[in-house]
């Protein structure tokens, strides 16, 4: 169950992180990759708020292995750069 739902979660992810880098590179005229910037910080403070969440003992194994490995980390790791 827990390998389904980090697989899940990073399924999500990896499209989350391409249409927010798609979006914001073409907001922007620059060479700066401010895509990739914005994924890896937004994925970052999500991963923060998850970790609170489970610290403090409101969120369970299935939040952490959905949103804390599956989602955060194919947030802040797929390459979504041609």
């Amino acid at each position: 169950m827990t390998a389904l739902l980090v697989a899940l979660g990073g399924a999500s992810g990896a499209v989350v992180r391409y249409v927010l880098d798609q979006r914001v590179q073409r907001a922007r005229d620059s060479a700066f990759p401010w895509g990739t910037l914005a994924v890896n910080v937004l994925g970052s403070a999500l991963l923060g708020l998850v970790t609170g969440w489970s610290v403090s003992g409101t969120g369970g194994e299935a939040v952490r292995a959905l949103l804390g490995v599956g989602l955060c980390g194919a947030l802040t790791t797929f390459s979504s750069h041609c």
